[in-house]
C-alpha cells in the first residue's frame, strides 16, 4: 500500500467523508518547511503542483518525472513547479486544477504570496481596471469596491483593503477544496507583541506569518525545529500562541515525516489518556523573550 494510502485510509477509518488535507508549515529558515511540503505523498495518476515563490525547491525538485527520493542525506520529489508565480498565472493554475490531474497543490511560500498581492494592489490602484481584471480571473471581483476607493489604495489601507487581499487565498483554497486538491504551504515566522509601539514592548514569541482567512480553512499550522546535528527529519510542535489543530488527540510535538505523521494520526484516534507525555510537551516558556 502506498504512503499516500495508508494516510488516507488511516483519516478516513474515523471520518469517512474527509476528502483533503490542508497544512500549513512553518518555522525558522532552514526549519525543513519545504522538504517537509515537497513530500506530501502524491495520489497515485495525480501530480504534484508547486508554486515556488522563491526558487527555494531547486535542489529537491525531481523534474516533472522524476523519482522521489528519501534518505537522511539526500531527498528529491517529482513535481510540476512554476517558479516566481505571478498572480495571473496561479489564477491559470486554478482553473487547469482538474484538466492538468492536480492531486497536491504546494505554496512555498504563503507570506510572499500574501506580499505580492499587496504589492499588485498598490501598485495598479491607480488603474482598477487591471485589479477588476485579475480578481474577475479568481472569481473573487465580487469584493471589489468602487473604482474611486481603490484609488486610495496607494496612500492608505483601509479594512476594505485587507478584505480584498484576503478574498485571494480565499478563491485558492475554495478552488483546491472543490477539486479535491491536496493544498500544502509554507511561511515564514513572526513576531508576537506585547506593548507593541511603547517602550516596554517585548517579544512574547512566534506565530506563523498567515492572514487569518488562512487559519479559518486549513486543518493544522505546524512548526518545525531541526536539529542542524542530526539527519533525523525536524520535529513538529502545536504552537501555545497559535495552536490551530482540528485533528483531536494528537500529541503537542511528533517527528514530523509523513510516515511519522500517519503513524501519530492512527496513535491519535484511540489515545484517551488526558496526561500528555513530558518528552513530547511543548516547552511554554521558550515562546517567551524579553525586546
Amino acid at each position: 500500500m502506498s504512503d499516500y494510502q495508508k494516510l488516507m485510509d488511516t483519516i478516513q477509518s474515523r471520518y469517512p467523508n474527509f476528502q483533503t488535507w490542508r497544512i500549513i508549515m512553518a518555522g525558522s529558515v532552514g526549519s525543513g518547511k519545504s522538504v517537509a511540503a515537497a513530500s506530501f505523498p502524491t495520489p497515485e495518476g495525480m501530480i504534484k503542483k508547486v508554486l515556488d515563490f522563491e526558487d527555494s525547491m531547486a535542489f529537491i525538485d525531481a523534474g516533472e518525472d522524476g523519482e522521489d527520493v528519501y534518505t537522511p542525506r539526500k531527498q528529491r520529489y517529482a513535481m510540476h513547479r512554476l517558479i516566481y508565480p505571478t498572480l495571473q498565472q496561479i489564477a491559470e493554475v486554478l482553473r487547469n486544477l482538474s484538466e492538468d490531474k492536480v492531486g497536491v497543490l504546494i505554496l512555498d511560500n504563503i507570506a510572499v504570496f500574501q506580499d505580492n498581492i499587496v504589492h499588485t494592489l498598490q501598485a495598479y490602484c491607480d488603474n482598477p481596471k487591471a485589479i477588476r481584471d485579475l480578481y474577475k480571473s479568481y472569481d473573487a471581483d465580487s469584493v471589489l469596491p468602487f473604482d474611486s476607493q481603490i484609488r486610495r489604495w496607494g496612500n492608505q489601507k483601509d479594512p476594505g483593503f485587507w478584505n480584498v487581499v484576503k478574498a485571494l487565498p480565499k478563491a485558492l483554497i475554495m478552488t483546491a477544496m472543490k477539486n479535491r486538491v491536496h493544498l500544502i504551504g509554507t511561511t515564514e515566522e513572526s513576531n508576537v507583541w506585547q506593548n507593541y509601539g511603547q517602550a516596554n514592548a517585548k517579544v512574547i514569541g512566534k506565530k506563523a506569518k498567515i492572514l487569518d482567512i488562512w487559519l479559518r480553512y486549513c486543518d493544522a499550522v505546524i512548526m518545525l525545529k531541526r536539529d542542524v546535528n542530526s539527519t533525523n527529519p525536524p520535529m513538529a510542535e502545536l504552537n501555545p500562541l497559535q495552536p490551530k489543530l482540528r485533528l483531536q488527540g494528537f500529541n503537542p510535538s511528533w517527528k514530523m515525516d509523513w510516515a511519522a505523521f500517519t503513524e501519530e494520526l492512527t496513535a491519535s484516534l484511540d489515545r484517551d489518556e488526558p496526561e500528555i507525555p513530558e518528552e513530547l510537551q511543548v516547552d511554554v516558556q521558550e515562546t517567551f523573550e524579553e525586546g
